[in-house]
């Protein structure tokens, strides 16, 4: 029983400083014209806003299972909340853009400090039987942050300055502080030997934050500057992916990506969430601009996404055993594809409703199964390593999915009319969505033409 309770505070203190970072990632895109008026700030530099967040999420990431395995979980894990209340609670003084975006970069390592570690020691407090139902609070989790988020940060912005907005989230970082400091087992650090990866530190950091400049430059229409920093930043990680492969001691190990269901799950997780993202922040375009709506019945929309993924999460919960992840897996690719049609040539509220209905079924479940399928996949001394890649993977879905949908929009409104380049946009996600499908069900009709293969001469010798 005492076993039981321990993991139970150990997963609630995780959930709530999870809950804490995804309020801070979603809830700065409702003040940012607040921002910007306030602290004469152009486009480009609130874009800075989000994306120091998420520069310093990804490098804190990075170090987080070294620092984990030398220091201790518990340390590591209050130190990091402990350094994001006192970045979250100077911002609440901030007066210019140069103080706020290194205060920003700052709350965002401190969340990547923790959620790896975070989540590798949750993980590791279950056998591998009960780890989709970890998944499964996880995944709530991330449902209900982003529906949270903008009806509390416009409902703030209506009654107070903008840094009450962004310091929204220090009192749940401080309730977080002080459950971990009570709840939190002292268990003695593991001191190993293993020498911290600097150079690998180096190159890897510099890669993504670079890969940054070029996203937002490729967001702002700097077609050429985005290729010149995209080239550096793909010279710098495949530099660290060659130091990877002879480091003794990599700051993130590949290796682990040779587990195939676990690799499988990244591919995945890649191809789909962010997809979606980058499709949603069009759509919101294209809705108020080609069929005006007004902002409020645009976000509507975002109800019967948050029913449909609630409904997914909670089929995963009851359904993963039974069927296995192949069948929910299939369901959900299927379902995007006819989501993304209806978004592009659809006009009228009951279809478009429906179309993101078909969206949030499709991308959860998506979503939670790969989760689930990768962490049930790898041992406990993985954990650590795992979750590092998972969490840099989701990033890197959320960066991508956006740059790329922005790309490709851009390319076709210089073709054809602004009205064809939305639909047309919205269709060709829906492709992706299919080829995904197509390659999935191929997969598992190989691997059961193979199983066959292997078991046939059994069955037969067994007759």
């Amino acid at each position: 029983m005492a076993l039981l309770n321990q993991r139970r505070r150990i997963t609630l203190f995780y959930l709530l400083g999870f809950f804490v970072d995804l309020i801070n990632t979603f809830i700065t895109a409702v003040v940012s014209p607040i921002i910007g008026a306030a602290l004469q700030a152009d486009v480009a530099a609130l874009a800075w806003v989000s994306t120091a967040y998420l520069l310093g999420l990804t490098l804190g990431m990075l170090p987080s299972r070294w620092l984990a395995e030398r220091m201790g979980d518990r340390p590591l894990l209050l130190v990091s909340l402990a350094l994001f209340s006192i970045a979250t609670l100077l911002i609440g003084s901030c007066a210019q853009m140069l103080t706020l975006l290194p205060l920003r970069g700052l709350q965002g390592l401190a969340g990547g400090l923790f959620i790896p570690a975070g989540q590798a020691l949750v993980y590791r407090q279950y056998p591998a039987n009960e780890r989709p139902k970890v998944t499964m609070a996880i995944m709530a989790i991330g449902l209900l942050a982003p529906a949270v988020s903008p009806l509390l940060g416009g409902w703030l912005s209506l009654r107070l300055p903008w840094q009450w907005v962004m310091v929204a989230s220090l009192p749940m970082a401080l309730l977080a502080l002080l459950l971990g400091a009570c709840w939190l087992p002292r268990v003695p650090a593991a001191m190993r030997s293993e020498p911290f990866d600097g150079k690998g530190l180096l190159l890897a950091g510099a890669g993504v934050g670079i890969g940054l400049l070029g996203m937002t430059a490729a967001g702002n229409g700097q077609g050429g500057t985005a290729l010149m920093w995209a080239l550096l930043s793909a010279i710098l990680l495949g530099g660290y992916w060659h130091h990877s492969r002879r480091s003794a001691a990599p700051l993130v190990d590949f290796s682990v990506a040779r587990e195939p269901v676990f690799a499988g799950s990244l591919i995945l997780y890649l191809a789909v969430p962010g997809l979606f993202i980058g499709v949603n922040l069009l759509a919101m375009l294209y809705l108020q601009a080609e069929l005006g709506w007004s902002a409020k019945a645009a976000g509507s929309l975002m109800l019967p996404w948050t029913a449909g993924a609630a409904m997914a999460i909670a089929c995963t919960t009851w359904c993963y055993r039974l069927v296995g992840p192949g069948a929910l897996l299939v369901l959900g690719l299927a379902l995007q594809v006819p989501g993304y049609a209806l978004l592009a040539l659809a006009s009228s509220v009951p279809s478009l409703m429906l179309a993101y209905a078909l969206l949030g079924v499709g991308s959860s479940l998506c979503t939670s199964v790969a989760q689930s399928a990768a962490f049930s996949a790898l041992a406990p001394s993985a954990l650590g390593q795992g979750s590092t890649l998972w969490a840099l993977n989701r990033q890197l879905s959320f960066c991508l999915g956006v740059t790329a949908v922005s790309l490709v929009f851009g390319l076709l409104s210089s073709q054809i009319g602004a009205r064809q380049a939305y639909q047309s946009t919205f269709m060709l996600a829906g492709g992706l969505q299919a080829t995904c499908l197509v390659a999935l069900i191929w997969l598992r009709i190989r691997s059961l033409t193979k199983a066959k293969e292997l078991h046939g001469p059994l069955s037969e010798r067994s007759h």
